[in-house]
């Protein structure tokens, strides 16, 4: 589960194939729901000129000459809507478990765009546009939902408001 910053847009990922899920995104308080099929996980930028807009895994099938179709999980960059806008990277680490150093094209376009996510408490990207972030006073939400699971995470004391 995800919140937008104005806390307007609830988004949330449900278990409704046994591969992928879907998103769903909720105009608060009683807006119309859009629903965006194969998403597994899904977070919301929370910083930069994309703030708001959302890096989510979706289950795809890529073409091979030598396996046929296969699926993949990339890491797409889409509008607010749930509308995609690029394939980011296809180094999804799996079942919310993504470990910071092996997503290095994920870390880099965010980088690139001047963008943050929160995973599991963490932000990603981390380095010196983290630090830099830190101290402009990122407001992140207090939960973390990976695919099929919600579990609260305690916000890094840099990051609690006083």
């Amino acid at each position: 589960m995800q919140l937008s910053h104005d806390a307007h847009t609830l988004y949330l990922v449900g278990s409704v194939y046994a591969t992928s899920g879907s998103l769903a995104i909720i105009s608060l308080p009683k807006g119309p729901i859009k629903y965006v099929p194969g998403v597994n996980e899904v977070y919301v930028i929370q910083t930069g000129t994309h703030r708001d807009e959302l890096i989510y895994v979706l289950r795809v099938y890529h073409k091979s000459a030598n396996a046929g179709e296969y699926p993949a999980y990339p890491f797409i960059h889409a509008r607010a809507d749930g509308q995609p806008i690029r394939e980011v990277s296809n180094e999804w680490g799996g079942q919310g478990n993504m470990p910071h150093d092996k997503m290095p094209l994920l870390r880099n376009y965010l980088r690139r765009i001047g963008g943050t996510i929160s995973v599991n408490g963490e932000t990603l990207p981390l380095g010196s546009g983290f630090r830099a972030a830190l101290k402009r006073g990122i407001q992140v939400g207090g939960l973390e939902v990976g695919f099929g699971a919600t579990r609260p995470c305690p916000l890094p004391a840099a990051m609690r408001s006083s």
